[in-house]
């Protein structure tokens, strides 16, 4: 089984995070590819019957809120 690790050696990581942060250092150092990152508008779903789940969700939240989303990468 492989371990996903990221960028900054967080572990673990999805595999979509993985290849997102592959195709960013791709791109950072040869050019290529471009990055398209697509956002969903409609409301996030929360889980709201366990109440850690919640937190984490809502800290995601916080966190996507808060990008400045023309300069990020």
């Amino acid at each position: 089984m492989r371990e996903y690790r990221g960028i900054d050696g967080r572990v673990p990581v999805t595999g979509t995070e993985w290849e997102f942060e592959e195709a960013l250092q791709g791109s950072q150092r040869s050019g290529s590819p471009d990055l398209l990152i697509y956002r969903d508008w409609k409301p996030a779903p929360f889980n709201t019957h366990d109440a850690e789940r919640f937190e984490e969700q809502s800290q995601q939240l916080k966190a996507l809120q808060g990008l400045n989303w023309r300069s990020a990468f």
